[in-house]
């Protein structure tokens, strides 16, 4: 109770704020969970359209996207150009602002040290997303060590780093 001429608050004051302002923290907090959560999953509905658009393609023209030479790689043209004209696939930006690109890369991370493979990647990318993504869509490990190896290589994932920002490849061989 308050006498005349007290200043302050009281502990049940004091206490119902407390309670408010820890009721706003969990509420931000839990937002910027749900919305890294849903970039992950954008990422991943995105690399799986593009594997199936690339699949698209290749049922409709007989050969993969950008590879006029029918060598099996995607490394003559910007597929991004054959998919669009097709209307089968537009590229767009990762939710973290690195751009989609599907072509014949090198230095893939593998079990013996770097492979080279068709692939859609996007740099960029903060390697504990990368490492959700890996857990949810392959087996969990960035270079597909032997004694988890997912034993497939289609639709295989890895990415390169350790920390900070890394790029990610989607094997589409």
């Amino acid at each position: 109770m308050r006498k005349n001429g007290d200043r302050g608050f009281t502990l049940v004051e004091l206490a119902i704020v407390l309670v408010i302002v820890g009721l706003l923290l969990g509420a931000v907090l839990r937002g910027s969970e749900m919305i890294r959560n849903a970039r992950i999953k954008s990422i991943q509905n995105d690399l799986r359209g593009y594997h199936a658009a690339i699949y698209t393609f290749l049922d409709r023209m007989g050969r993969l996207p950008g590879d006029t030479d029918r060598d099996g790689r995607i490394d003559e043209t910007d597929p991004f150009n054959e998919l669009e004209a097709q209307n089968i696939a537009v590229r767009k930006s990762s939710p973290f602002g690195g751009n989609y690109n599907i072509w014949w890369r090198t230095g893939i991370p593998d079990t013996h040290g770097t492979t080279s493979a068709n692939c859609i990647y996007v740099g960029n990318i903060p390697v504990q997303v990368a490492r959700t993504i890996d857990d949810q869509i392959d087996d969990g490990l960035a270079d597909n060590t032997p004694q988890n190896d997912s034993g497939r290589r289609s639709g295989s994932f890895r990415y390169s780093g350790t920390s900070g920002r890394v790029t990610i490849y989607y094997i589409i061989d």
